[in-house]
């Protein structure tokens, strides 16, 4: 499915790009800038002169920008991300289908299941713009090194995950954080559902989803020069989520109801 669409693009991906405008074009710009000009991991020097950024800021995937500079890829750039974009929806149906036959379904369901569920995936409208937070494979492969974790050595794979939030973290910060908070509600349910093993999940919480949060920040905050960044560019009132936001979609047929009260 994935050769029939993208056919042109897998054969030739350092060709192609997929937006040519708006956040699609910068976050190109910023992670092909940083890998090529930038000496650092942390400073972004490709904006605000003479003051610069932080790279974590700019939406221009830290770790992969910094990891093709370091091997000197930057000329194939394009195509590694393009290609990491595309895969990412035959590997997310991989860790599905081992999702699906954990959980008893059988393995011909389970292969139909899992391609349909990646491609229906809605970070595919990220591969317009944030490209960062189209991974489609980092949700279900959380949860199958969830479920690793919890028929294993916990403390082993809870490291394991700790380091896979971090890998995120440096994608987006906003991907870590999501996943953080799947790996929370996911410990809340078993820890309702089976309350004798409360201790050692709590323990798996703060490896899980503390923890990256608080290494994450703290190297920010250590390695952050630029002072006096506003913490609301666009007003504090403005572009902020609502529990209208959340629950009904700003699209598509259900949209009717959230244009009808904003009217």
């Amino acid at each position: 499915m994935l050769f029939y669409f993208y056919s042109e693009v897998i054969l030739a991906p350092n060709q192609y790009i997929f937006s040519q405008g708006g956040d699609g074009i910068k976050n190109y710009y910023a992670y092909l800038f940083h890998a090529k000009y930038d000496a650092g991991f942390w400073n972004f020097g490709g904006m605000n002169y003479p003051y610069y950024e932080h790279i974590v800021y700019t939406d221009g995937h830290p770790l992969l920008s910094w990891l093709i500079g370091v091997f000197g890829l930057t000329e194939h750039g394009i195509g590694i991300l393009n290609l990491l974009m595309l895969f990412s929806f035959p590997i997310a149906a991989f860790f599905l289908y081992k999702i699906l036959i954990h959980y008893k379904v059988k393995p011909a369901w389970a292969v139909l299941a899992s391609v349909a569920i990646a491609f229906l995936s809605p970070q595919v409208f990220r591969m317009t713009g944030h490209f960062s937070l189209s991974y489609v494979f980092a949700i279900p492969a959380l949860w199958w090194l969830m479920i690793k974790c919890i028929n294993g050595n916990k403390i082993k794979w809870s490291i394991v995950i700790l380091l896979y939030m971090l890998l995120f973290f440096f994608t987006h910060p906003y991907l870590g954080m999501i996943l953080c908070f799947f790996s929370l509600f996911f410990w809340m349910i078993k820890t309702i559902s089976d309350r004798s093993e409360w201790k050692v999940n709590l323990l798996s919480v703060f490896l899980q989803v503390f923890f990256p949060i608080l290494i994450f920040q703290l190297l920010v905050m250590m390695t952050d020069t630029h002072e006096n960044r506003l913490g609301e560019p666009a007003g504090f009132f403005d572009f902020y989520a609502s529990w209208k936001s959340v629950f009904v979609p700003h699209d598509g047929p259900l949209a009717y109801f959230t244009h009808k009260n904003a009217d």
